[in-house]
């Protein structure tokens, strides 16, 4: 019995560590670095160095929320941010694939 609820835990733990989502990189904050936004609307952000610790090259990826209005709020958000030199800490997610731009998910973004 204690075995399998000794399983279940590492499951669960298992389980919350590749959804869970961060607000990692320099306590201070980054500065964003660059915006890329594809033909198919997708937005792809990278922060100043070490901003997005775990993705891709440990300071980008791609935007993603639950409708259009939040991802046209979070791209405002992140070109003001630019625009203006202002530090910002990202809300994000891993999403479980290894390598490429779509290693992780900007959630939020903290405007510090």
């Amino acid at each position: 019995m204690n075995i399998l609820r000794y399983l279940a835990v590492l499951c669960v733990i298992c389980m919350s560590l590749a959804f869970a989502y961060d607000a990692a990189g320099p306590k201070a904050g980054s500065k964003v670095a660059s915006i890329y936004v594809d033909v198919n609307g997708g937005i792809f952000v990278t922060l100043s160095s070490g901003g997005l610790p775990g993705c891709y090259g440990d300071r980008g990826a791609y935007i993603t929320t639950e409708s259009v209005e939040g991802q046209a709020q979070l791209y405002s958000l992140i070109l003001a941010a630019k625009l203006s030199g202002a530090t910002v800490k990202a809300l994000y997610n891993y999403t479980g694939v290894t390598s490429g731009w779509s290693m992780c998910h900007i959630h939020g973004m903290y405007l510090l």
